[in-house]
């Protein structure tokens, strides 16, 4: 990877950290307030999951905006990238002036463009945190469940409750990590990143002068193998593999593609898909399971 390329992926590594950081100082409190909301339910007598349920949606708006921001920066760092590698060769519109209209826009909420970025994604917001919420309700009905055959007092299952929220990373108390909607926010963040960049580079003048991605994985002891397998992958722009293995592939996945253009000595295919050999053990390359597509075609024409 060329010194310019290894500083557009750590560009892209800050951007995203920086969505994700914000996001999840905001929806912490959300958070804590569906933690107080189940244990007060249950204490009032009522179905805690139900209470839990109804304060996490409040996150619905906020991930929407966090996948809205995140589609957008990753346009605006696409044309950054296509304008600094070939300079005068290819015209693009002013990106500080797009990022200007779009605080414009972002004020009016009639712009056609913004509100179909924000329906296109509001869905996708709606379906994790309504996966989520599902998932920490399942924990918290099965704690009651416990109390109940356990014939337990209020006082013990509020303590298994509390158990059960801390197990799913939601509201956890001190100490405790609210590791639930970070991997949220992390994920979301990273594909509305992942699909604005995608989505600015078929621009015909970016396709004109565009060959194809170098695969960037964090090299660090949190990169998973199959993930650490694909850097330095080097392929065409039409190639298949892009289909599959464009990141985000699994949850708080920190990988990146990065542009090669016509005339970098990088424009040449480098490596496969088959299976390499790491720490002495076989592992295949590619995305986890149910992260095998490409977030850029999945969110294809949000904003049109």
């Amino acid at each position: 990877m060329t010194r310019a390329a290894l500083q557009s992926a750590h560009a892209m590594d800050a951007e995203r950290e920086r969505m994700t950081a914000l996001g999840i100082r905001a929806v912490k409190p959300i958070t804590r307030r569906a933690r107080v909301a189940a244990l007060r339910a249950y204490r009032r007598g009522d179905d805690p999951a139900v209470a839990m349920r109804a304060e996490i949606m409040r996150a619905v708006p906020m991930v929407t905006d966090a996948m809205v921001a995140s589609h957008l920066a990753g346009m605006l760092r696409s044309q950054i990238t296509a304008r600094r590698a070939m300079g005068d060769r290819i015209a693009l519109a002013d990106p500080y002036r797009s990022a200007i209209e779009f605080t414009k826009r972002r004020m009016d909420l009639t712009d056609a463009d913004l509100a179909g970025i924000q329906t296109r994604y509001g869905e996708e917001a709606q379906r994790v945190i309504g996966d989520l919420s599902g998932y920490a309700s399942g924990k918290v009905d099965a704690a009651v469940l416990e109390a109940v055959k356990s014939g337990e007092h209020v006082r013990g299952g509020v303590a298994r409750i509390r158990e059960a929220m801390d197990a799913a990373g939601i509201g956890g108390d001190a100490g405790v990590p609210d590791y639930a909607i970070e991997t949220v926010y992390r994920t979301q963040v990273q594909m509305g990143y992942s699909a604005g960049r995608w989505e600015s580079n078929q621009a015909p003048e970016i396709q004109e002068v565009l060959w194809g991605f170098e695969y960037s994985a964090r090299d660090d002891d949190r990169t998973r193998p199959t993930h650490a397998a694909l850097d330095g992958f080097t392929a065409p722009k039409d190639d298949p593999a892009w289909k599959t293995i464009t990141p985000p592939n699994g949850y708080s996945c920190r990988c990146s593609v990065v542009e090669i253009f016509h005339g970098d000595t990088e424009a040449v295919r480098f490596g496969s898909l088959a299976p390499v050999e790491i720490d002495g053990v076989m592992v295949k390359p590619g995305a986890d399971v149910g992260f095998e597509f490409n977030p850029g075609e999945v969110f294809a024409g949000v904003g049109a």
